[in-house]
């Protein structure tokens, strides 16, 4: 059984899927969990891995994404602290569809595919809320997918530094710093564009006073949060700058 302290505990109940489970059965999820801690870089699974478990972030991130044959690394997502994930292996058996990988230290939920099993087997009704968790991640997808068609790179990108200030932001007198390092070439394959596009970005919108650099973390400015979206100079626009 994971030992959670009163924070963590917090940080799992707050994730709106997991939070809706019946209290039993979130209990036994938990009896059944332990704790693993990872260093920054270190392996969780590899993609084409065999599955070995179910896994929730307690604290830091969990980088997914793949690397092509070329040595091309591609980001998809950083799963966040309260985020269950990796069920998709454990449902069909076949292999691990990314790599994840911790980025900082990082610790996570496990609980194994016998307990994996062994909750559902006990608890049917999770099936159910699986369905469901699902079904966010698809509509989840479909946004992502047009926002990438319809929206240009600022506003793709700032949407994307609003989500991680959301998550992983610390108050400061001038503004919201990311508590995250988030390089531009991580930024970039997250987007899907090269780093010299988002270096272009974030320092046109430095020089307006939007955002500030931290030893490696980025803040936004109060100036920044206190701005009208439709008053930003690119909003409006539907052109498609993404890709290059």
């Amino acid at each position: 059984m994971a030992q959670l302290s009163p924070a963590q505990i917090k940080t799992m109940l707050d994730n709106r899927w997991f939070g809706k489970l019946p209290e039993i059965v979130r209990q036994e999820v938990l009896d059944r969990a332990r704790l693993r801690h990872l260093k920054n870089g270190e392996v969780l699974f590899f993609k084409g891995q065999a599955p070995d478990g179910w896994y929730a972030v307690v604290e830091g991130a969990i980088k997914t994404g793949s690397t092509s044959p070329d040595g091309k690394e591609a980001i998809l997502t950083f799963v966040e602290p309260g985020t269950w994930f990796g069920e998709i292996s454990l449902f069909d058996g076949l292999p691990r569809t990314h790599d994840n990988t911790a980025h900082g230290d990082t610790t996570v939920l496990v609980v194994s595919i016998t307990d994996f099993r062994a909750a559902l087997s006990t608890y049917p009704v999770l099936y159910s809320h699986f369905m469901e968790l699902h079904c966010q991640r698809i509509r989840l997808m479909f946004a992502a997918m047009e926002e990438w068609n319809t929206l240009p790179l600022e506003d793709r990108l700032m949407r994307q530094l609003r989500h991680l200030a959301d998550v992983y932001g610390k108050p400061c007198p001038e503004g919201i710093e990311i508590n995250l390092h988030l390089p531009q070439e991580d930024l970039a394959q997250l987007l899907g564009v090269t780093r010299q596009r988002v270096n272009q970005s974030l320092k046109s919108w430095e020089r307006s006073g939007w955002v500030q650099f931290h030893y490696g973390n980025i803040l936004l400015t109060r100036t920044l949060l206190d701005m009208s979206p439709d008053s930003r100079p690119w909003a409006g626009s539907s052109k498609r700058n993404g890709g290059a």
